[in-house]
């Protein structure tokens, strides 16, 4: 099993290196993943950042948002499975291996989601988010009680059904996409 971990990213010097190094850090299992950088025109030393921690794949693309970032990222994967953790977020240090069990476990899943946690500048956790059922009505009256960092698409499929983000939102089109989808 691969992932494809997207990053979209601009001027986010300040984080980039924490969010690299999560990904980087994953204990092994039974996958193996990249790691796409989707950089939208930074102007501070981003770029330096990645080149020196060695991202797997970084572009650097001016786009006109997150939303189309990601879909480029999208478009660009490799992996059987894909998620998007944005520069300021970190991965979990078993995240992927937890993931690729329980999709062995499920081989028919589509996306998978998970607990999630709001962390400070300092990665301090604030507030912990537990899974709950997928519920469409939750999703819509609520809101986005899935949390972007922490869900995993079948690549394979979402590029069958041509479903990408909505590039004309510019915030909510997580909770739009898992709406969507």
């Amino acid at each position: 099993m691969r992932f494809s971990i997207i990053t979209p990213t601009l001027n986010s010097e300040e984080y980039i290196s924490d969010c690299i190094n999560s990904v980087q850090a994953q204990i092994a299992g039974d996958f193996d993943f990249e790691h796409l950088i989707m950089d939208g025109g930074s102007t501070d030393k981003t770029k330096r950042i990645c080149e020196q921690l060695r991202v797997s794949r970084f572009y650097e693309k001016k786009d006109d948002g997150m939303s189309e970032a990601i879909n480029n990222g999208i478009a660009k994967a490799s992996g059987d499975w894909f998620m998007w953790l944005n520069s300021d977020d970190l991965l979990e240090p078993d995240a992927l291996k937890q993931v690729s069990e329980f999709i062995y476990r499920h081989e028919h899943a589509d996306v998978v989601f998970g607990d999630w946690e709001f962390i400070d500048q300092h990665g301090v956790g604030i507030k912990s988010n537990k899974v709950i059922d997928f519920d469409v009505n939750t999703l819509i009256y609520y809101g986005p009680y899935i949390g972007s960092t922490a869900c995993f698409f079948n690549l394979e499929k979402v590029k069958a059904a041509d479903a990408f983000l909505n590039e004309n939102l510019k915030q909510c089109m997580d909770q739009e996409y898992f709406v969507r989808l």
